[in-house]
């Protein structure tokens, strides 16, 4: 059987975004795109630390979703 993907919902994924910090929310809506025509280059933060930042926000992310299937 063939998987059919369908494109998020956006305030499902705006709100899921406003439980961050307003860094990571800024970095993650900066980096995909989100909230803009295209995703934007990553040559300001060394790749290292934005690799780390974007993983602590998917982390919160994560564990919010996980809180929030439990209640």
């Amino acid at each position: 059987m063939r998987e059919v993907h369908t494109a998020p919902d956006i305030d499902a994924v705006d709100a899921a975004l406003r439980q961050l910090s307003p860094g990571a929310e800024h970095l993650l809506r900066a980096r995909f795109g989100i909230g803009a025509a295209a995703p934007r280059r990553r040559d300001v933060i060394p790749r290292r630390r934005l690799r780390q930042l974007e993983a602590s926000a998917f982390r919160t992310l994560r564990l919010n979703a996980l809180g929030s299937q439990t209640s």
